[in-house]
């Protein structure tokens, strides 16, 4: 039983090399362009500064994949830590044997909807779902001011 919940934490690390992978190939890594850049302004070039420029060129973009990559990890943590107490519940159809039930908790705790069944039974995902409200905050207030954007009558 406890194997299982191992290699699926290791499936977790997917996400970390998609994102990673994302990175690399991104427009803003072009290294000759970015060194000459962070020469002639003398600062180095990091992670952080790759990110900012994201998402300063691609702020629709960016904020997209920031949403889509927090419900799915979310969603995964969720299942992760929830899944082996399922049937413990007093309801166990309530449980979180399934993706779509972590999925339905992912998304209504960054919605900060409340929490609907099936909900979390430890401290660990209660603590997950804390951050993913928080998360969820931060996201959607990021998502408004970028639709305000569209919205402001300066460039008539």
């Amino acid at each position: 039983m406890w194997i299982d919940e191992i290699i699926y934490c290791l499936m977790f690390l997917r996400v970390y090399y998609l994102i990673k992978a994302i990175l690399l190939f991104a427009p803003t890594n072009d290294q000759l362009n970015s060194k000459r850049i962070c020469h002639e302004s003398q600062f180095q070039s990091s992670f952080y500064f790759q990110v900012q420029a994201a998402f300063i060129k691609y702020e629709y973009g960016a904020v997209i994949i920031l949403c889509l990559v927090s419900l799915i990890s979310f969603t995964l943590m969720i299942q992760i830590w929830e899944r082996p107490f399922a049937n413990q519940l007093e309801t166990p159809q309530l449980g979180f044997d399934t993706f779509g039930s972590s999925m339905w908790l992912a998304v209504m705790a960054l919605l900060n909807l409340g929490v609907t069944p099936p909900y979390p039974s430890t401290y660990v995902g209660r603590a997950l779902t804390l951050t993913a409200n928080v998360i969820g905050l931060v996201v959607f207030s990021l998502l408004i001011g970028l639709f305000g954007k569209v919205f402001l009558l300066e460039n008539i």
